[in-house]
C-alpha cells in the first residue's frame, strides 16, 4: 500500500512540473485600434529619464504595446517629459502618431494626432506640438494642450510647418511656417500667449532655431550664429544688418561687399588719400574670398582698381584690372587701361 501511494505521489509530482513547463500560445499582436492597457504596464515599458539631467533632451522613449518610439524631451525644472510618434503605415491602413506626457515617472495622458512632432513641455505641463497633417497640401496645426491633455488652443495654418519654442514657464509659445501662396502664413514665425490661449504676434522671420526670453519679452532667432532679437510688439531690436554685432562673422560676400559698397559711395566725396579707402578695400578682399561666383570677384576686384586709379596709383590699378580679366574675359578694362596710359603719359 505504501509503495503504491509513493508511485501516484511520484506521478502527481511529474504531471505538475510538466504542465508548469508547457509554452503557453503565444498572443496574436494586436493593432493600434485594440490596445488597452493599463497605466501600469505603460510605466513598466517607459525609459524613464534621468531627473538629474534638465538639459531638455532625455532619450528614446520607446512602448512596445502601443508601437511607440520617439524622442523624449522635457520641462527646463525637469519634472515633465514630452514624446511624440509620427503615423505609420499597418495592413495598408495609416495609423495616427501618439503624444504622451509623463510627470515623473508616471505617464498623464497618451492622445492620438495625424502626424504631430516637435513636441515640447513647459514647467507647467502645458505642451505644444506641430500637427503635419495626413495631406499633400501645404497645411499644418499648431496645437496647445493642458496639463489633462485637452486641446485648448490650436492654429491651422496654409503652410507647413517648420519649428517651434515654448517658454521655460510654458506662459508663452512660438512656432514657424515655411513658404506657402497663402502670403499672411508664408515664412513668418507666430507668437502666442498661452495663458490667453491667443496669438500676440507675427514676425518675418523664420529659422530652425527660436528662443523666447520671458524676462526682457524678446523672441530670439538663430541665437548660435546670427543672432536676431525681435520685441514681443514686433519691433526689430537686432536685424540682419551692420550694426548687428554678429552680422560680420555671419554675414555672405555678396552681403558684406553690398552693404560696405553702399556705404562707400555715400562718403568718398570727401576721400582723398588711400588712408581714407583702406577700410574698405580691405573688406572688399574679404568679400572676394566669401564669394564663390567669378563675376562677382571681377566686379569687385574692378571696383578696387576704380579706388588705385583715382588715386592716381597706376601699378596697383592695373593689377586688379589685370586679376579682373582673368576672373572674366568680358571684364570692362578696355577704357580703364586707356585713362590709366594717359595719365601715365601726362
Amino acid at each position: 500500500m505504501a509503495v503504491v501511494l509513493i508511485i501516484l505521489f511520484v506521478v502527481a509530482c511529474v504531471v505538475i512540473i510538466a504542465a508548469k513547463l508547457k509554452p503557453t500560445k503565444s498572443a496574436s499582436p494586436k493593432t493600434e485600434a485594440m490596445i488597452n492597457i493599463s497605466m501600469d504596464d505603460l510605466v513598466s515599458k517607459i525609459k524613464v529619464p534621468n531627473s538629474d539631467d534638465t538639459s531638455g533632451y532625455d532619450n528614446w522613449l520607446t512602448i512596445d504595446s502601443l508601437r511607440f518610439f520617439g524622442l523624449s524631451i522635457r520641462s527646463h525644472n525637469g519634472i515633465y517629459s514630452v514624446a511624440c510618434s509620427t503615423s505609420h503605415i499597418e495592413n495598408k491602413r495609416r495609423i495616427n502618431g501618439h503624444v504622451i506626457l509623463q510627470h515623473n515617472d508616471s505617464i498623464l495622458y497618451k492622445k492620438k494626432f495625424e502626424r504631430p512632432h516637435d513636441a515640447k513641455v513647459g514647467d507647467n505641463g502645458v505642451v505644444i506640438f506641430n500637427d503635419w497633417l495626413d495631406t499633400t497640401a501645404l497645411a499644418g496645426v499648431f496645437y496647445v494642450l493642458n496639463l489633462q491633455g485637452e486641446t485648448i488652443f490650436k492654429k491651422r495654418f496654409k503652410a507647413n510647418l517648420l519649428s517651434n519654442t515654448i517658454s521655460p514657464s510654458g506662459k508663452y509659445a512660438a512656432c514657424s511656417t515655411a513658404g506657402s501662396d497663402y502670403e499672411e502664413h508664408s515664412n513668418a514665425t507666430f507668437l502666442f500667449d498661452l495663458n490667453e490661449c491667443k496669438q500676440i504676434a507675427r514676425f518675418d522671420e523664420t529659422h530652425h532655431e527660436i528662443r523666447i526670453d520671458e524676462d526682457t519679452l524678446t523672441l530670439h532667432f538663430n541665437e548660435s550664429a546670427l543672432h536676431l532679437i525681435y520685441s514681443f510688439d514686433g519691433v526689430c531690436i537686432q536685424g540682419n544688418d551692420i550694426s548687428n554685432p554678429t552680422w560680420y562673422d555671419n554675414c555672405s560676400g555678396y552681403e558684406l561687399y553690398s552693404v560696405l559698397s553702399d556705404e562707400l559711395a555715400s562718403k568718398e566725396a570727401d576721400f582723398c588719400s588711400i588712408n581714407d579707402y583702406q577700410y574698405y578695400i580691405d573688406q572688399f578682399n574679404e568679400a572676394i574670398d566669401r564669394i564663390p561666383s567669378d563675376n562677382w570677384k571681377s566686379d569687385i576686384q574692378l571696383r578696387i582698381g576704380d579706388i588705385y586709379a583715382k588715386l592716381q596709383m597706376i601699378d596697383q590699378a592695373k593689377q586688379r584690372y589685370g586679376a579682373a580679366v582673368k576672373l572674366k574675359p568680358k571684364a570692362a578694362v578696355k577704357r580703364r587701361l586707356q585713362k590709366l596710359d594717359k595719365i601715365t603719359n601726362s
